[in-house]
């Protein structure tokens, strides 16, 4: 068995995201929709005059504002993207009390907010952002359903990584997760 795509990441994924009390599953979501796990992924934003870089596709001038030395090359690598996009999903789930769906929009179009009917939107009135959301969301549940629901605490992180090196498959994993009584 390989690792997968995500599985290279996880170990960063697991530090930052227990760091700043991020769901792992919601951060390895948002990697997959923004670059599909690709850490020279980049797209030009003309809408807002700016670029996205790397694996989780940070806005330069959002980097700025968490870490002001920050340059669009340094966005490449893998752990100061992850760092610096971890922070602003934080800073998103703060906003929004938590709630997961309106942090995900937050973070494909800025400061958002719903209409009667439940739709996000912002101030340019995107209309992709709901299609943004549904897709994220369910990334999410599919990690949480891949990994568990304890990936937040770490555990599944490591037995994942191990039974990857080892080269072993499923039944592996949870002979592991057995024994080591998770």
């Amino acid at each position: 068995m390989a690792f997968t795509y995500e599985q290279q990441y996880l170990p960063l994924v697991t530090r930052y995201g227990q760091a700043y009390n991020v769901p792992i599953a919601l951060i390895l979501a948002h990697m997959k929709q923004e670059s599909n796990f690709n850490y020279l992924a980049n797209r030009n934003e003309p809408a807002i005059n700016d670029k996205s870089y790397g694996l989780m596709q940070v806005l330069l001038g959002t980097a700025k504002s968490i870490e002001p030395n920050v340059t669009a090359a340094k966005l490449y690598e893998p752990e100061t993207n992850i760092r610096i996009a971890v922070k602003y999903i934080k800073s998103n789930l703060n906003r929004y009390k938590n709630d997961i769906k309106h942090s995900i929009a937050a973070y494909n179009a800025g400061y958002v907010w719903q209409n009667a009917q439940g739709q996000y939107t912002n101030s340019k009135g995107r209309t992709n952002v709901n299609d943004y959301v549904n897709s994220v969301h369910a990334y999410y549940l599919q990690y949480i359903k891949q990994y568990g629901s304890d990936i937040d605490k770490g555990i599944n992180t490591q037995l994942v990584i191990l039974t990857a090196l080892l080269g072993v498959g499923a039944a592996a994993y949870y002979s592991l997760r057995k024994y080591y009584g998770y």
